[in-house]
């Protein structure tokens, strides 16, 4: 079940399961940033990226927020929503 949550700059966040990323978002399950498999995966909408949680916890802790990002995160969370059926 994919939940939502937000970074510590507030960055929107989708916690997604081998399920999801595999059969809904139709991806491999490997993270974009180190290559390594995983069972759960942070999608990182601003990046449009999944991240182990290890490289999830490295984003969250140097990441900045600009706001001019803030239309691409909405639009990616959009397509998102609509694929995951996240209530909002």
């Amino acid at each position: 079940m994919a939940n939502l949550f937000k970074s510590k700059v507030g960055w929107k966040i989708i916690k997604v399961g081998l399920f999801e990323m595999k059969v809904i978002i139709q991806g491999f399950g490997i993270c974009d940033y180190c290559n390594k498999s995983m069972e759960e995966g942070n999608l990182i909408l601003v990046l449009n990226q999944i991240y182990c949680d290890s490289c999830y916890n490295r984003f969250d802790n140097d990441s900045r927020y600009y706001a001019e990002d803030v239309s691409y995160e909405n639009k990616v969370f959009e397509y998102y929503k609509s694929i995951l059926k996240i209530v909002v």
